[in-house]
């Protein structure tokens, strides 16, 4: 299943494009989760499940933990990253609910978002996804809504910047993901 989800994972309108760069931290966090017995599933969300990924997009997913499992699989998300990561940092602001965004940079400079949360945490799951590992019918236990509009995600983005919720780190990364797409290119 791991190797037919990330088959897809290649730049987008190239024809027969080479692989995206992250598509081998995908699949390393696929074979993390796949081993993990509290968790259920990756669910692959954003720009790469959208099918508009590029060489400077982040990788957006969401790992369902098992019932009841939650506080053992939190104390264990740092074993979901590669070795060598150069960051990792958390935002869990609500103690009391079963969920949390693990959050980390590889050394490929490829920043790695994973909301780990339990179907009955409350977190919804908006189209387009994809289960990557683990049970399929995972993502058919968390409450589904229609597709988020861009700007809504902008706006939750500004306030967690405005909350100073988001580390330097993070900051900075997205400026330079964001430079990068404007910069002149130099590919002919």
């Amino acid at each position: 299943m791991i190797a037919t989800a990330l088959s897809n994972i290649r730049k987008a309108g190239k024809g027969e494009a080479e692989p995206l760069r992250q598509r081998s931290v995908i699949a390393d966090v696929a074979g993390r989760v796949d081993a993990a017995p509290d968790l259920d599933a990756l669910i692959l969300i954003g720009s790469f499940a959208k099918g508009t990924a590029d060489e400077a997009s982040d990788v957006d997913m969401i790992v369902a933990v098992s019932e009841a499992k939650f506080e053992s699989a939190w104390e264990a998300r740092s074993t979901l990253q590669p070795s060598g990561t150069v960051a990792e940092w958390d935002i869990r602001p609500d103690r009391e609910r079963e969920v949390g965004s693990h959050r980390f940079l590889t050394r490929e400079i490829v920043k790695v978002e994973i909301l780990l949360a339990t179907p009955s945490s409350g977190v919804q799951l908006a189209n387009p996804f994809v289960v990557i590992a683990g049970d399929q019918s995972a993502a058919e236990r968390f409450v589904r809504i229609p597709p988020v509009d861009p700007e809504v995600l902008r706006d939750y983005a500004q306030q967690l910047r405005e909350d100073d919720v988001l580390p330097e780190v993070e900051l900075r990364y997205s400026d330079l993901m964001r430079a990068i797409r404007h910069a002149p290119s130099n590919v002919s």
